[in-house]
């Protein structure tokens, strides 16, 4: 069971970047694997299944993690295929160190796409403390929500399920608007993802 007090998670490097995990989701697009690669300066997140690939990229700093570049690849087989980098003009913080329930954040400049610029507000919050039953397992988690909204109406809503030492043990991502991406997600059936820790592969 969870512990009275709220949790207090330091956002260490093998809390939201462990190398040394393959984690295997079941999810509505199919099996996904998320996998971390780690640099003297940075780390980079990668979400891959049949369809898709999402990366982002991050720096570790003493008050959190910060988003620094975000790449997307949509594959429909003839009939769309859509690659998009996006980065932004400072370090976006994603999650902040230390991090617990009732924790809010925010963060508005401007995110850099084919040249082009859109201004970007994104919001975190850490929800509540939930137990969660699994294909993997039972978590005690940190539910945290981060919705990204553009001036244009493109609005994303991330909300994870967190636990030290692992990171995300459930997704849900929803995408709204009528942008390339969020057109083709929409296709495939992706415009919300729901995905849950089936197996952890340790590394080392």
């Amino acid at each position: 069971m969870l512990p009275d007090s709220s949790m207090n998670i330091e956002v260490q490097k093998d809390f939201f970047f462990n190398k040394s995990v393959e984690l295997i989701y079941e999810s509505t697009v199919g099996e996904m694997k998320r996998i971390v690669e780690v640099n003297d300066t940075s780390f980079i997140l990668t979400n891959q299944a049949d369809n898709f690939k999402y990366s982002q990229t991050f720096f570790q700093k003493d008050d959190g993690a910060y988003l620094v570049k975000t790449e997307q690849n949509v594959n429909i087989f003839l009939i769309f295929s859509k690659h998009a980098i996006i980065t932004y003009t400072e370090p976006v913080i994603q999650l902040p160190n230390p991090l617990k329930v009732g924790d809010t954040w925010q963060w508005t400049g401007l995110q850099l796409k084919e040249d082009d610029s859109t201004q970007v507000t994104m919001t975190g919050h850490a929800i509540s403390e939930e137990v969660l039953q699994l294909p993997a397992g039972e978590f005690n988690t940190l539910k945290v929500e981060i919705v990204s909204e553009d001036v244009d109406g493109a609005k994303t809503i991330f909300t994870q399920w967190l636990v030290e030492g692992i990171g995300s043990v459930k997704m849900n991502v929803r995408m709204e608007g009528h942008g390339l991406i969020q057109i083709a997600m929409s296709i495939l059936g992706y415009d919300e993802v729901i995905s849950e820790l089936k197996e952890i592969k340790y590394l080392e």
